[in-house]
């Protein structure tokens, strides 16, 4: 049985799909990350972010921008880990 193969760009933009849930863990890139996925995350139903410490309020704006509320569910000394969820 042949698989068709679609690339992420295909994948990501495909108004098929409806994320339920989407992790994000980029490392402290999570600015740039979020700004180029404003499209995914209209369609994301919740997502998992790591956030860099200093990174909180620019990710704060770019989740609103999307749509989601945050919930902080995991402190550390580093990063934070959020839970989004449509508003």
């Amino acid at each position: 049985m042949d698989k068709e193969r679609i690339g992420y760009e295909e994948l990501s933009t495909s108004n098929a799909i409806l994320w339920t849930i989407l992790k994000i863990d980029v490392e402290r890139h999570e600015i740039p990350v979020l700004e180029g996925a404003q499209e995914t995350l209209a369609r994301a139903k919740n997502v998992i972010l790591e956030v860099s410490r200093g990174n909180e309020a620019s990710c704060s704006k770019l989740m609103e921008k999307a749509g989601l509320d945050y919930r902080s569910i995991d402190v550390g000394i580093r990063s934070s880990n959020w839970f989004l969820t449509r508003k």
